[in-house]
């Protein structure tokens, strides 16, 4: 895809994908496939919720804060890290194959996650998990936990993903044992400001999906552990 399909543009100034998918959910698959300065066009319109176009004969403005999904295997032949030492990958190939996720990039999504490859035998004799329902009943209890806190204007933002440093510093307190383990993984991991604010948000909202007031160590623990492109290590699974 095109940066200009992907963010918009053309002679007429149109609207990309991030914007037709404003408020919606925007599923970019195979996201290392794509062309580097594609992906580091997202950059702007993920940080600031709109893209601005401006061409000789038109100059237009496209909201864009579309509920982000990408995903990507491992590595070009997508073996790396089966368990089974299938990979074929020279390591420049797999080197540049990671590298068109930039760290800027990552540091914009909010939580990333590795899937480990899935036994197919597993699959036949698994049992049923957790019913969609249930899921759904505790994302829609966090989400009126945050517009009820933002109704009560002790919030500037319905969702946690937008919240100011000042809501940030009334609604996501950590107690010392917390602030000792963000300390501990912001030198770890060499957390940019902007992924130290993320780790924060995504654990105001762990707190959120439990029905907790305050954000637990636990909460703050389960947040790192959704920041897996943040480790300076060699992730070998399908992330």
């Amino acid at each position: 895809m095109s940066d200009v399909a992907l963010v918009g543009g053309g002679d007429r100034a149109r609207p990309g994908e991030i914007s037709l998918a404003h408020r919606g959910v925007l599923f970019l698959d195979e996201l290392s496939e794509f062309k580097r300065s594609a992906l580091e066009a997202l950059r702007q319109p993920l940080e600031d919720g709109y893209v601005s176009v401006t061409r000789a004969v038109a100059r237009a403005t496209f909201p864009s804060r579309p509920m982000l999904i990408g995903a990507t295997n491992p590595c070009p032949c997508g073996r790396r890290g089966d368990g089974y030492g299938a990979c074929q990958c020279k390591p420049e190939r797999y080197q540049a194959y990671r590298a068109r996720l930039s760290g800027p990039l990552v540091d914009r999504l909010d939580l990333h996650v590795v899937l480990p490859a899935v036994d197919v035998l597993e699959l036949r004799n698994a049992e049923p998990g957790e019913p969609t329902s249930a899921v759904r009943a505790r994302v829609e209890l966090a989400r009126r936990i945050q517009v009820e806190r933002h109704e009560r204007a002790v919030t500037s933002a319905e969702l946690n993903a937008h919240l100011t440093t000042a809501d940030m510093d009334r609604i996501c307190r950590l107690d010392q044992a917390g602030a000792t383990l963000l300390a501990k993984s912001v030198a770890k991991y060499r957390l940019s400001a902007r992924a130290y604010t993320k780790v924060l948000k995504l654990a105001r909202t762990v707190a959120d999906l439990e029905g907790s007031v305050g954000v637990g160590v636990h909460h703050l623990a389960e947040a790192m552990s959704g920041r897996v492109l943040d480790r300076h290590d060699d992730r070998g699974a399908a992330a």
